[in-house]
């Protein structure tokens, strides 16, 4: 999908993450906050319930899920609130 075909990846805005910062657990709803992606965590977790929050591959259904190191392929993962708006995660030492 967004990876695939020329050029669509370089429009996904992108933030750096730290590994330790990963590894100690973000939950999902205070992650799309703070990359932009909702503007508020009851706004997130509606998005959530109504089954339009993505990471990676895996579907969040609950506000408390959280980000995890094996979500990210390659140093790098795709968060989405539907089917457009996307913010891509790169994960750093």
């Amino acid at each position: 999908a967004a990876f695939s075909g020329g050029g669509e990846s370089e429009n996904i805005p992108s933030t750096a993450i730290s590994h330790g910062r990963v590894a100690d657990g973000i939950r999902a709803n205070e992650l799309f906050v703070e990359v932009g992606l909702c503007p508020s965590k009851g706004k997130a977790a509606e998005l959530f319930k109504s089954g339009g929050g993505w990471i990676g591959t895996r579907q969040i259904l609950d506000h408390n899920e959280t980000l995890k190191p094996g979500d990210f392929t390659s140093g790098e993962v795709l968060l989405r609130a539907g089917k457009k708006r996307m913010h891509r995660l790169l994960l750093t030492a």
